[in-house]
């Protein structure tokens, strides 16, 4: 665990709401409300909690994060470092608020437009009948409805094209179903928790020009 506080004044009641729900007030002024809401749902999708805890007298506030263990070997690692990519249109599919919001999040702040689902279904009405509509398609494998394998399945044969553009995330790369299906399908896949250079360096790999088939 750990805990950051500063010893200004105390905070005002109508910054502690913007910051505990941010998605209820408008994102403007600098407030700090997204960067609140950005770490709180990145210690939420490892396991972990960060919360705000108000500090009595003229203290200021107090913020807590708490890390499962497990979760200390994934950052500690190193990762190489992200790409540097052009602006690009993602779908998002995750069938966790937390998670999706996360990465919608993520890829916004480094200039991606992202439209974020919460099932293959959803995903599927939002491609349409434009293949050009989006540059990636990055989704979970598991979700209840239509999972991410069932999506990219479909539009294997339906629409190549599409399938090419698919960054898979994961959270049972061990198990040998998922595996292998990694494995056959070819498509970079990132594993949860994951590091934001490890998914900006997948979404890399599937927008390279493809080579032309003779």
């Amino acid at each position: 665990m750990l805990a950051l506080w500063d010893s200004g004044p105390p905070l005002p009641v109508e910054a502690e709401q913007r910051l505990v729900s941010p998605f209820r007030f408008t994102q403007t002024g600098g407030g700090g409300e997204v960067e609140f809401a950005l770490a709180r749902a990145l210690a939420q999708s490892t396991g972990g909690s960060l919360r705000l805890r108000l500090r009595g007298g003229t203290s200021g506030a107090e913020v807590v994060v708490t890390l499962p263990k497990s979760v200390l070997g994934s950052l500690a690692r190193t990762s190489a470092p992200a790409l540097s990519l052009p602006k690009l249109k993602i779908l998002v599919v995750d069938d966790d608020q937390v998670n999706r919001q996360a990465m919608e999040l993520l890829l916004e702040r480094e200039g991606h437009e992202v439209v974020a689902v919460e099932n293959g279904i959803e995903a599927i009405q939002r491609l349409g009948a434009r293949d050009a509509a989006f540059d990636v398609i990055v989704t979970d494998l598991q979700m209840p409805r239509l999972g991410g394998r069932a999506l990219y399945e479909q539009l294997v044969d339906e629409r190549p094209q599409l399938a090419y553009r698919f960054v898979f995330v994961t959270g049972d790369q061990a198990r040998d179903e998922t595996r292998h299906f990694l494995e056959s399908c070819g498509q970079p896949s990132v594993t949860k928790p994951y590091d934001l250079s490890d998914l900006i360096n997948a979404i890399g790999k599937v927008t390279r020009p493809r080579p032309s088939s003779r």
